[in-house]
């Protein structure tokens, strides 16, 4: 257990995170929670929609709303899933999805309009169709009881975004294609 989660995290099983927003992810004004499968989860939501009557529905979950970047970090590293459902699906603009693979997070997300070809064929996050909401709440269940599987996904997507996303492996492919440029006869 990391030292963020046992000072300041909510207290129960296993701990994932995820946005609270307004959207057909919602069932009766509730966040559809891997509870549907019988697993006793807590719940921490970042950003601007996190507040106190998120707390009345889930009374073991931790509204953060905005935070620092340590703060921010300390809890996406005690993460066991990072819920991440886009109705539009998941895509390289989503910053959250990134911090999530930057910190080694096991991202379970969606697939839709938004979704590029590099993604729909990227192995280092769960994924199910954007419109499928039974199908994401077996995908957060399967996910929350599997550590083994968790641990993989988090270490591929720590791997995919230092070689794909971070700095210094995108500056990388740049030199190398301007290398390239310049050594092509005129």
């Amino acid at each position: 257990m990391s030292s963020w989660l046992r000072d300041t995290g909510p207290r129960g099983g296993p701990l994932w995170a995820g946005p609270r927003r307004a959207s057909s992810w919602e069932c009766s004004g509730r966040w559809v929670r891997p509870r549907a499968g019988g697993l006793d989860a807590r719940l921490v939501s970042f950003g601007q929609a996190a507040r106190a009557d998120f707390l009345r529905e889930e009374p073991t979950g931790m509204a953060l709303g905005f935070v620092d970047e340590p703060t921010a970090s300390r809890a996406l590293s005690a993460c066991d899933v990072l819920a991440l459902p886009f109705l539009d699906g998941l895509s390289e603009r989503r910053c959250s999805a990134m911090a999530g693979f930057a910190h080694g997070c096991c991202v379970a997300t969606t697939l839709g309009s938004s979704t590029g070809p590099s993604l729909r064929k990227a192995d280092f996050f769960a994924a199910t169709p954007a419109a499928d909401v039974a199908a994401y709440v077996r995908l957060l269940s399967e996910l929350l009881r599997d550590a083994r599987r968790r641990g993989e996904l988090g270490g591929i997507a720590a791997a995919a975004y230092r070689s794909q996303y971070d700095w210094p492996g995108v500056s990388a492919v740049l030199r190398a294609q301007i290398e390239r440029l310049r050594s092509e006869p005129r």
